[in-house]
């Protein structure tokens, strides 16, 4: 049995692009969400909570997104295939960060109450 670089190359590259990515990203994450935590905590303002956890589980599927994204770009997959698979992944990245939006909208309506109390007046003309 002999070895052949070549087809073994095609395998490696894309998994070792996918692997640093996400490595990259996660690091980004991480320091991006140090900041905003830090920035959020000193403006004093009470939907901070409600914005940090409505993005720390979505911007982990990001991650994975992106890393596969640019796995499928390096890997000489037939053009058929990337790219639908190349589109399918940007819908769900799309649709997560959709979904990440409204999880942020929907949890600030709870502080809408407090903070527009001009809402209560009687309808005038």
């Amino acid at each position: 049995m002999t070895f052949d670089w070549e087809s073994w190359s095609k395998v490696v590259i894309p998994l070792a692009v996918f692997l640093f990515s996400l490595i990259a990203l996660f690091w980004l994450r991480r320091l991006a969400n140090r900041l905003l935590n830090r920035w959020l905590i000193r403006a004093r303002w009470k939907g901070t909570p409600v914005v940090l956890h409505s993005l720390r589980v979505p911007s982990i599927l990001w991650n994975l997104l992106i890393s596969a994204y640019l796995g499928l770009v390096v890997s000489e997959l037939h053009p058929t295939w990337k790219s639908p698979t190349g589109n399918g992944l940007w819908t769900l990245f799309l649709i997560s960060v959709a979904v990440a939006a409204i999880n942020i909208l929907l949890g600030l309506t709870t502080f809408i109450p407090d903070d527009m109390r001009y809402l209560n007046m009687p309808f005038q003309y």
